[in-house]
């Protein structure tokens, strides 16, 4: 099943699926119809022209989707995947089952972007869309903490965001009580965007190239095998851009552009914060934990631990 939906001020999401669905929408909320599956999606107008939408399903289908997002009347969009991902491994005597390397993906693109992807049978989704208006972006990146931002051309920007905000936005979503004061609840989510949009901004990333759909799916492919490998080395640059069929200095530049560091750089990332969680679990000792994530050398290990989060494995465990 294919599914198009079209990224502008007039027509929200919920109400385009709502009439491919064939299904009614009560207190702006859309039940999946039981012949595809389960989940709900959930809008919410918010203040300056901004839509959220909250998706959470489990299809029974393959259902393909292209947003369209024009350049002259489009929104930009932060996508923000808050669907578990698990990853198994053993760790000495001990069988360990991570939720991803990461905290949860966030896309950020500018109108002219056009989306697209497909969910994999019987999983269960939980995304949020943040859609707004160029006024507001432009409102937006007054501020002088989000200077960083690109403020023209279209752009697109990945982030994982940080462990207490994905909390705080589960926490929001989930929160009944706020849902049924409209004003507590549409102040929250302002708070919560407007801490994803600093995160984001945080990051220096060159963006003066557009990425196309091809760049941006291979680097995603980037980033799953350097997950892959999380545990033990990762491919050189080389052997990564022989893969994909591109050079070494193309790779390195989308990568930075799209994810806003090095392959290096975000690959130790990951690295330590799966070492963090090893170590706060007490899932094996500081060595075993070490070689595992493909240290042959622990003090090495320790140091690079030690720099990224202040402080010895052997103090944090």
């Amino acid at each position: 099943m294919q599914v198009q939906l079209n990224i502008n001020k007039e027509t929200t999401q919920l109400e385009q699926m709502a009439r491919m669905f064939g299904q009614e929408i009560v207190n702006n909320r859309l039940v999946i119809p039981e012949a595809l599956g389960k989940g709900f999606i959930q809008y919410l107008a918010l203040p300056y022209g901004i839509q959220l939408h909250h998706y959470q399903y489990n299809l029974k289908h393959k259902i393909e989707v292209q947003g369209l997002n024009e350049e002259e009347d489009g929104l930009y969009m932060i996508n923000v995947n808050l669907s578990t991902r698990t990853l198994e491994k053993k760790i000495g005597d001990n069988q360990v089952s991570l939720s991803r390397a990461g905290g949860s993906g966030v896309m950020f693109y500018s109108p002219g972007y056009h989306s697209r992807g497909h969910n994999e049978v019987n999983k269960a989704y939980e995304i949020v869309f943040f859609a707004f208006p160029k006024e507001t972006f432009e409102l937006l990146t007054q501020d002088e903490q989000l200077s960083k931002m690109p403020t023209h051309g279209s752009f697109c920007m990945y982030h994982e965001l940080t462990e207490p905000l994905e909390n705080d936005l589960r926490n929001a979503l989930n929160f009944q009580a706020e849902k049924n004061n409209a004003f507590v609840y549409q102040g929250r989510m302002l708070e919560l965007l407007g801490r994803i949009i600093q995160e984001i901004s945080e990051k220096e990333r060159n963006t003066t190239t557009k990425l196309n759909h091809k760049d941006i799916e291979r680097q995603f492919m980037v980033k799953e095998i350097l997950l892959e490998h999380i545990f033990g080395q990762a491919p050189t640059i080389d052997q990564l851009a022989q893969k994909l069929g591109v050079s070494p200095s193309k790779l390195k530049s989308d990568f930075k552009s799209l994810f806003g560091s090095s392959i290096y750089q975000y690959y130790l990332k990951q690295k330590m914060e799966i070492a963090r969680k090893l170590l706060a679990e007490k899932k094996g000792t500081v060595s075993e934990i070490g070689y595992q994530l493909g240290y042959s050398n622990i003090s090495q290990f320790s140091s690079q631990f030690k720099k990224h989060f202040g402080q010895s494995p052997a103090q944090f465990g």
